[in-house]
This record gives structure tokens, sequence and C-alpha cells, in this order.
């Protein structure tokens, strides 16, 4: 729990993540049908190792009951979803950076 309010640096990465899914979401509605009712999304960048740790921490201390969760390994150009029927990849949108 401290680690949300210790480290702003990380939250701010975790929430970009998390801006690139709900872009892909948005682009790719048929994507988003996939994903179970009511999920919890928790972003995994493979490139960035400390931001997977920290969204694994939130994840774990935050995890409502009989809530599914839903890991979103992202690579450069995709996302893989683990879902109970087996893991689902799709291509990652390109976000407009200025």
């Amino acid at each position: 729990m401290i680690a949300e309010q210790s480290n702003p640096k990380l939250r701010e990465a975790l929430g970009q993540y998390h801006s690139q899914l709900t872009a892909l979401f948005m682009q790719q509605p048929e994507v988003l049908a996939q994903m179970p009712d009511h999920f919890e999304l928790v972003p995994l960048p493979v490139r960035d190792p400390e931001v997977t740790q920290y969204a694994l921490s939130l994840a774990t201390h935050h995890k409502e009951a009989m809530q599914p969760v839903v890991y979103a390994s992202i690579d450069s150009e995709s996302v893989t979803f683990s879902l109970s029927d087996g893991p689902l990849e799709a291509a990652l949108p390109k976000l407009n950076t200025v």
C-alpha cells in the first residue's frame, strides 16, 4: 500500500500503459468484447520490469474477491492478454506523443 504513494514515477508509467490499453480497447472493440465482465486489468510491460513489479504489487493489495484479473503482457508493438480461454494477442495502437 505504501508503494502506491511512494513512487510517482512508477504511478505515471503505469498510467501510460493503462492509457495505451484503453486506446486499444477503443480502436479494437472486438478485443474488449472478449474480456470477462468487471475485470481488473494488470499491465505487465515486458521491457519495464520495475513497472511490472509495481503493477503486480498493486494487484495483490487491491484485488476484490471473485473479480477476474486479466494480465496484459505488453511488448513494443503488441499485447498478450492472459484469459481463462487462453492467450489473446493484439497489436498496440500508435499513441501520439507530443
